[in-house]
């Protein structure tokens, strides 16, 4: 019992041995990573550093890159970027010629490292931000009121030398290397813009005078010299018609004459050249061919209408003559009255009534086609009815396009001369019977076809199955449709189901759904 008790004794000595020694052991690591902490700094590539020390203050040496030693909570390391920066520096100052330009300037600085404790004593960390604003202010002032508005622009690289002169030396004097000065933005007031605009376009326009001038010399000159050809001219007409008489002057006007003539033969309209007053005819140009009805002016059918006057005198104005003058006045288009060479097809006591044309049009013919357009030719060499457009056999005319072509047609001019009266037939009881019954005949006869096929013999049993299936099918189909439908629906037998495919109704009773 007391030997158990002895070993456990031992034991726990033992274990409490072990852990002071780790504990022994964790403090001193503890303590030295604390010392290494605190007795070594790190400085990176382009930085320095600068040492405080409580005892003498700022050591006068700089420390370079990598890893140092220090006296723990004694000497204080300061890391300062002594690298190559960038600044900007915008101003608004005035010119020599008091005019406001707005100037910025660009700035690539860094401190002298044999001077950094000095810079770090004086300036502190931030140095740049207390140094170079207002030095480059007053450089970039002083420099510029040196110089006009203008010449900042055709004296750039000079003014831009300058500035960069003496802001390094006066950036010296901090302990600060200007590496590069330049001037990146320049830009002048709006006043002075609309001066500099204005004193060019001032410019531009004294130049436009001179030229103004000089083509103005040019113009009299030539006046002169035109003058003097024409008197010359004038001078020798007058001496060849006092030698040879008229016979000059006579040939000028047949010319004058022939180049007014060609020109007004190519005009669209119709153009009367009156003769002199020898009493001969004058020249129509611009005439269109003979053979061509829809011409300009509408000409009158005298005949016709002394036929009328006589009618209506004597008091024995019937109807259709009443028709005839209403024709007479609705065809006041722009049609003229064509030759009746077709009037064998009129019938004005008996006039058919309208009727579908049967005969297709054909206007697509046409289409992509080239006609020939003469301006000048006899009615031998160019007949009605190949001139160009579109030519009604019936009326006698010419149209130039398919629209008016299909509106001639379809009017009551065109068909009044085929025979037609403007009424319609109408549909009587028997024929609205027979229509129908021939429209129910031709529903049932693919039907009875189909029926006619269906008859089998009594023997054939495979048809006979074949048609109970097809009896089946359509009992089945018609109880799904059923289905869908409402409780109060009648059934819809299979006769009654064919005979409403056949005349193409939906059902021969009404439901409300």
């Amino acid at each position: 019992m007391w030997r158990a008790q002895l070993r456990e004794n031992r034991w726990k000595q033992m274990t409490s041995r072990i852990l002071n020694r780790v504990a022994q052991i964790g403090s001193a690591v503890g303590l030295g990573g604390f010392a290494v902490q605190e007795c070594l700094y790190d400085v990176d590539g382009g930085h320095r550093a600068v040492i405080f020390d409580r005892r003498t203050g700022i050591l006068p040496k700089s420390v370079g890159e990598g890893t140092h030693a220090k006296i723990p909570f004694i000497q204080y390391p300061t890391i300062l970027d002594v690298r190559s920066t960038y600044r900007v520096i915008s101003s608004r100052t005035g010119t020599k010629d008091l005019q406001m330009v707005n100037i910025s300037l660009r700035v690539l600085s860094r401190p002298d490292v044999l001077r950094l404790p000095h810079i770090f004593a004086e300036y502190g960390a931030d140095y740049s931000d207390r140094i170079l604003p207002s030095v480059g202010n007053e450089v970039l002032k002083s420099v510029v009121a040196q110089y006009d508005a203008s010449e900042l622009l055709t004296f750039r690289d000079k003014v831009s030398h300058q500035i960069s002169q003496e802001l390094k030396e006066r950036a010296g004097r901090f302990a600060l290397s200007l590496d590069d000065v330049s001037i990146t933005h320049l830009e002048y007031g709006p006043e002075f813009t609309r001066a500099v605009e204005q004193k060019q376009v001032a410019q531009q326009e004294a130049e436009r005078q001179k030229f103004v001038v000089m083509r103005s010399e040019q113009e009299r000159q030539a006046a002169i010299i035109r003058a003097e050809g024409e008197s010359e001219a004038a001078k020798l007409v007058s001496e060849a018609v006092a030698k040879s008489g008229n016979g000059f002057i006579e040939v000028q006007r047949i010319d004058a004459a022939r180049e007014v003539a060609e020109t007004l033969s190519r005009s669209r309209n119709i153009t009367y050249l009156p003769n002199n007053n020898t009493g001969s005819n004058g020249i129509l140009l611009g005439n269109p061919p003979k053979g061509v009805s829809n011409v300009q002016r509408r000409t009158w059918d005298r005949a016709h209408y002394a036929k009328l006057a006589e009618l209506r005198a004597n008091g024995t104005t019937s109807a259709e003559t009443e028709n005839d003058t209403k024709r007479v006045r609705s065809d006041r288009i722009e049609f003229q009255k064509a030759e009746k060479k077709s009037s064998s097809l009129i019938d004005q006591n008996t006039p058919a009534l309208l009727k579908a044309r049967e005969s297709k049009l054909a206007l697509e013919n046409d289409i992509g086609k080239v006609q020939m357009l003469l301006s000048k030719a006899d009615e031998s060499e160019t007949p009605q009815s190949s001139a160009a457009g579109y030519h009604c056999d019936v009326c006698e005319c010419t149209l130039k396009d398919s629209v008016a072509y299909l509106d001639h047609v379809n009017g009551k001019k065109h068909l009044r001369r085929l025979g037609f009266s403007m009424r319609v037939e109408r549909s009587s009881v028997e024929k609205v019977k027979l229509r129908l019954q021939n429209a129910i005949q031709s529903k049932w006869e693919p039907l009875l076809h189909r029926k006619r096929d269906l008859v089998v013999d009594e023997n054939d049993e495979s048809n006979i199955e074949k048609v109970e299936e097809n009896k089946n099918k359509r009992h089945k189909k018609n109880e799904a449709e059923g289905a869908q439908e409402d409780e109060g629906k009648e059934e819809i037998s299979i006769e009654e189901q064919e005979m409403r495919e056949m005349m193409g109704f939906k059902g021969f009773s009404s439901s409300k759904k």
